[in-house]
């Protein structure tokens, strides 16, 4: 019974409505839930729980429609829907399950994780990062555990797109349930997201890499390999460029420090780290900081929800959402934009001068190294103030289901918070099992299913039945 003893689920047992919910959670904890399975050794060895789901990833690949989105400041994301018979024929107020993908993960290797949502009824759709896939790098500026403002352009779109949706729901994988967390605080009351699902997170950034670094010198190794691979590899012309003045004027960068030293950073600096904190600290110099204008939350253009929709009867009908001014394209699962490489040619001739002529003025005596030695932390502040999950977990709103394992060699033990702290917030239910690996979770006679996301889709129903149950439409939490 190795599999089946010390899971429990810890929550705020003061907050009524949230004890409501935890009570429809059919599944219970129990991992696996399929005892007698000859796969049962895999199930209870976190490597071979791996190994599996890596199998599984190559075997049970689906297909995604994309839909790409230009951000003000000239990136790159998509909305990627699942693109299968049974999706083309649900219903227009089908629920929505949006993904955020791993920290080296896109569409592409997450279809053994969408499958269960999709067979129960929901609309799926993964957020593909800058970068991702087969998303070109279009700006020096990326973030190798996502940007808040992306994700809310992304909901943005895909909420508009089905704007009769009777329930939306985000489930974010290890470095994406950071995001997920980031996102729901920053935007805290503002999302039209009706329930989180954290599956594996990492809790604190800062410890789990230390500890990675420290203690899991291969698995660190491995991961820096791949963020390499995803981030570097193929980028280094853009890396290496520096970024429009204009665009800083036009979008009001709120950096503390000035924009011309981002371009000191380029490929080379990120492709010589040697170790996880090393690349983070270089990757801070990248990425985003407030690049939409102050007026994101409002400036809006067009396709108004429609607040007579079923949609409307979950969330706060005083907040509307719509799509903003936002080139997109539906191109399936293949891009060619030939005039991405012409633009940047045709500005290089200008930027390299530009370039130039800052480094002409450079100093390399003492007194500037320390200055850029303060730039350099002042960049790291800047980056952990907008993406580690410490800074929003008190302030997110929406109703969070949290999975996390024992035996997880990536999210560890270690940084599970104590159960103190996880009941400090009312709007968090964590889950955590002895077994499951790091988003592995495989489970059926035949490791068919995944036990996160079933219980991540059992906690969105919960909170849709409790939706439901309300006299007066609305928000679930208020703060």
């Amino acid at each position: 019974n190795r599999g089946h003893k010390e899971w429990r689920i810890v929550y705020n047992e003061g907050n009524k409505l949230l004890g409501s919910i935890v009570a429809r959670l059919s599944g219970g904890g129990k991992y696996p839930q399929t005892y007698w399975t000859p796969l049962l050794p895999f199930y209870v060895n976190r490597w071979l729980n791996l190994v599996l789901t890596g199998a599984k990833q190559l075997l049970q690949a689906q297909t995604f429609r994309s839909e790409r989105i230009k951000t003000p400041d000239g990136g790159l994301i998509s909305v990627e829907w699942l693109d299968t018979p049974g999706q083309r024929q649900l219903n227009d107020d089908a629920p929505l399950f949006l993904v955020l993908h791993t920290i080296e993960g896109h569409s592409g290797n997450h279809g053994c994780w969408v499958r269960d949502a999709a067979e129960r009824g929901w609309r799926v759709a993964v957020f593909n990062r800058r970068g991702a896939g087969n998303l070109p790098l279009k700006t020096p500026r990326f973030n190798v555990l996502g940007c808040p403002d992306d994700v809310h352009c992304q909901t943005r779109h895909a909420c508009g797109k089905f704007p009769d949706a009777k329930f939306v729901g985000m489930t974010g994988l290890s470095a994406g349930s950071a995001l997920l967390i980031s996102y729901l605080g920053k935007y805290a009351g503002k999302t039209p997201v009706n329930a989180g699902a954290c599956l594996c997170p990492p809790y604190d950034v800062d410890f789990l890499i230390e500890q990675l670094d420290a203690n899991h010198p291969v698995v660190a190794q491995g991961m820096l390999w791949k963020m390499k691979q995803t981030f570097v590899s193929g980028n280094e012309h853009i890396l290496d460029s520096p970024l429009s003045i204009s665009n800083k004027k036009k979008f009001d960068f709120e950096s503390p420090c000035e924009e011309e030293d981002i371009t000191n950073s380029g490929a080379k600096e990120l492709s010589r780290t040697r170790s996880l904190q090393e690349f983070f600290r270089a990757q801070s110099r990248h990425s985003l900081h407030d690049v939409y204008s102050p007026s994101f939350h409002d400036d809006y253009s067009n396709n108004n929800y429609n607040e007579n929709s079923k949609q409307s009867s979950y969330r706060d009908p005083s907040n509307k959402y719509e799509e903003g001014k936002i080139e997109t394209r539906d191109v399936g699962n293949s891009y060619n934009d030939g005039n991405g490489e012409k633009d940047i040619q045709k500005s290089s001739g200008l930027r390299k001068e530009k370039h130039r002529q800052q480094q002409q003025h450079t100093n390399h005596d003492e007194n500037n190294i320390n200055s850029n030695d303060d730039n350099n932390n002042r960049y790291i502040e800047q980056w952990r103030k907008l993406s580690d999950p410490k800074t929003f977990f008190q302030k997110v709103k929406t109703p969070v289901f949290v999975l996390s394992s024992q035996d997880d060699p990536i999210c560890l033990q270690e940084n599970i918070p104590s159960d103190t702290k996880l009941k400090q917030n009312g709007n968090y239910a964590v889950m955590i099992t002895p077994h499951g690996s790091h988003i592995a979770y495989n489970d059926g006679v035949f490791g068919q299913r995944c036990f996160a996301i079933e219980r991540s889709l059992d906690f969105f129903e919960a909170v849709m039945s409790e939706y439901r149950a309300k006299i007066s439409p609305g928000p679930l939490y208020e703060g």
